[in-house]
């Protein structure tokens, strides 16, 4: 998949967003009770460094981007691409520059409108990774289990919908795959904090397992593991960077998979202070 950029000539002011300061908001700590139950760790603003970092308007939009320091392919380089199980597909540097802030600048509004959360596991601990969500339905975790809700447990609102540009890019990221009309209706966003990870398992709480799942890296590098129908089943691994875009379809659809490490300062967004994974699925 060639790299592009959707265009973004009407997205000028999701770009002035992304660099702009966002001033974290006046309350700490975890939110508890009827609006959010003890289920859920609301993490602000402020926790998040360098993607609600405040900073002076002039200096966010003169500030040169880092660079990246380098991280070697685990199997191989973009050119040939990485050993990966059947169907599915890695797609090094599928999104442009222009597009990754555009969509950070989605991000920022949906962190408002649900901010990102640690929830609770099945097996007692919370989630690594901070979650919202945007779309028709929304991935929830807490003593019940895993599952899809329509609104946000922790304050009963209707998840935030699905921006344009979150459809325009995960349209053009399937165009030239077996699923080129896939239309999600659930965005699960994952922000990791370096050290932070999640654990090999499958997405199986959706109703159509025929439908893929595309998950858009955003932020710095990561390691990306997949392996079989089986958690025992040994694993491949790349490094995924911002921009790449990871889809798991047909064979593939329910493999284990997982984030085994966060790379801190690979970043190419100076904004970004870990990484954001953008899942988007089928869900209802």
């Amino acid at each position: 998949m060639a790299s592009a950029d959707i265009p973004l000539g009407w997205l000028a002011d999701l770009f002035q967003k992304a660099r702009r300061p966002v001033a974290p908001l006046k309350l700490g700590g975890y939110i508890r009770g009827a609006l959010a139950p003890a289920t859920a760790q609301v993490l602000f603003s402020s926790r998040y460094g360098g993607f609600f970092q405040p900073k002076r308007a002039d200096e966010a939009m003169t500030q040169p981007l880092q660079t990246p320091k380098s991280r070697k392919r685990s199997f191989s380089d973009d050119l040939f691409g990485p050993e990966l199980p059947t169907g599915c597909t890695f797609h090094p540097k599928s999104l442009g520059l222009r597009t990754q802030m555009a969509l950070l600048a989605a991000i920022q509004e949906i962190a408002h409108a649900a901010p990102l959360t640690k929830v609770l596991t099945k097996t007692g601990g919370y989630t690594s990774a901070a979650i919202t969500n945007c779309g028709h339905a929304g991935w929830w975790s807490d003593a019940k289990g895993y599952r899809y809700e329509t609104r946000n447990p922790a304050n009963g609102m209707p998840w935030p919908a699905m921006p344009d540009i979150f459809l325009r890019a995960v349209s053009a990221c399937v165009a030239n795959t077996p699923w080129p009309n896939f239309a999600p209706d659930a965005c699960l966003i994952n922000f990791y904090e370096p050290g932070a990870k999640m654990g090999l398992h499958q997405d199986r709480d959706e109703k159509d397992f025929t439908q893929p799942i595309v998950t858009v890296c955003l932020g710095g590098d990561a390691d990306f593991q997949v392996g079989g129908p089986k958690r025992s089943d040994k694993t491949s691994s790349i490094i995924v960077r911002s921009g790449d875009v990871m889809i798991m379809g047909g064979e593939s659809r329910l493999y284990f998979h997982g984030v085994r490490k966060i790379y801190s300062d690979t970043s190419p967004i100076p904004e970004i202070k870990g990484r954001y994974s953008l899942t988007f699925r089928k869900a209802l």
